[in-house]
């Protein structure tokens, strides 16, 4: 079904059905379903786009009866996963660090790299974990 649609028309379908889904708390399927069906989708239409969504890693799902979807917390993914496009770039950060990346309700994206360590000290010998935080 959305093979036919070109990327803008879906982003827009998933900025419907988000728009929708609670800050924090679950929403059934059903609920969802016929909110939009309100609004003149199907139910083929919103199964792909819910699926999409999740594939993302944008939503989850949740228990419920019709079952139901939540926003995820976060997604952590390696810097290189991550890191791709010409508005961002590598270089600064080192091999190893770890990206947790948050995606935003408006389906952009927030970047925090957390890397270092910090060295062992005479009365510790084991090297204490420091992080630094970047936003980009």
């Amino acid at each position: 079904m959305l093979t036919e649609m070109t990327e803008e028309h879906i982003q827009e379908l998933e900025s419907q059905l988000l728009a929708l889904v609670p800050a924090t708390g679950s929403v059934g399927n059903v609920t969802l379903l016929r909110q939009l069906m309100d609004k003149g989708w199907s139910e083929t239409k919103y199964w792909a786009v819910r699926e999409r969504i999740l594939d993302r890693g944008i939503l989850v799902t949740g228990r419920g009866r019709g079952g139901s979807v939540k926003r995820a917390e976060h997604v952590i993914a390696p810097v290189s996963a991550v890191m791709e496009g010409p508005d961002t770039s590598t270089s600064g950060v080192s091999a190893g660090a770890d990206v947790l990346e948050l995606r935003l309700a408006s389906g952009g994206r927030l970047l925090a790299i957390i890397q270092g360590k910090k060295p062992a000290q005479p009365n510790n010998p084991r090297p204490a974990n420091t992080t630094m935080v970047v936003f980009i």
